[in-house]
């Protein structure tokens, strides 16, 4: 839900975002956004953008004006440096906007975090987190 509380995103199995008014309780816009399955939505702050990961291992950015993508992320893109690329080999789980708006904080399922600076597009390695329930030290 956006911060003022008037518009939801959702996803379903079918790889799209779906906008609904609280108030009407009307559809206002399908975005198709990915090509498997749809982990994580968030508003930013202001509610402008919507940022979306995918088991597809894209991040993506939209604006909710319009409707179009205005940035996308994958973490084996060519830009992306050469260890990040070998940390991250699966998909995205979970994004987060970081409160001012201008980083995007990623988690990977292999337990793999990054903070992705939307003003360079440059995404810069956090590292792994350890699962202590495993006996990992």
């Amino acid at each position: 839900m956006n911060a003022r509380g008037t518009i939801i995103a959702c996803s379903c199995d079918d790889n799209c975002i779906y906008f609904f008014s609280v108030f009407s309780r009307t559809l206002l816009r399908t975005i198709y956004a990915h090509s498997n399955t749809i982990t994580s939505l968030e508003f930013n702050a202001d509610g402008s953008k919507l940022v979306s990961s995918s088991t597809d291992g894209y991040c993506r950015i939209w604006d909710c004006g319009s409707g179009n993508c205005i940035f996308t992320r994958h973490p084996l893109s060519d830009n992306a440096p050469m260890s990040f690329s070998c940390f991250f080999l699966t998909f995205s789980v979970s994004s987060s906007f970081s409160p001012n708006g201008r980083y995007v904080l990623l988690s990977y399922l292999k337990r793999g975090l990054a903070i992705w600076c939307l003003e360079h597009d440059a995404i810069e390695k956090l590292g792994a987190v350890r699962d202590r329930t495993k006996g990992d030290s």
